[in-house]
């Protein structure tokens, strides 16, 4: 997490840090900006990083709708 997003910040260079990152840039966009880069996505890294992604924005989403975050 970085200062904005914790008291205490954990490294930002990690893969798991850039991933977070980009879950919660992609929940604030409008579903055909999300389509449009999740098609993006799998274009430049492949099928399955597409699912993944897909997957952690519904996993946090879901999460918000119960009132807590996951990443």
């Amino acid at each position: 997490m970085c200062e904005a997003c914790a008291v205490i910040p954990a490294p930002t260079w990690t893969q798991a840090h850039r991933h977070a990152c980009e879950v919660r840039q992609v929940m604030q966009w409008g579903k055909p900006r999300r389509a449009e880069y999740f098609e993006s996505v799998e274009r430049q890294r492949g099928k399955a990083a597409r699912a993944r992604l897909m997957d952690a924005v519904n996993r946090e989403w879901a999460a918000q709708q119960k009132g807590r975050a996951v990443a």
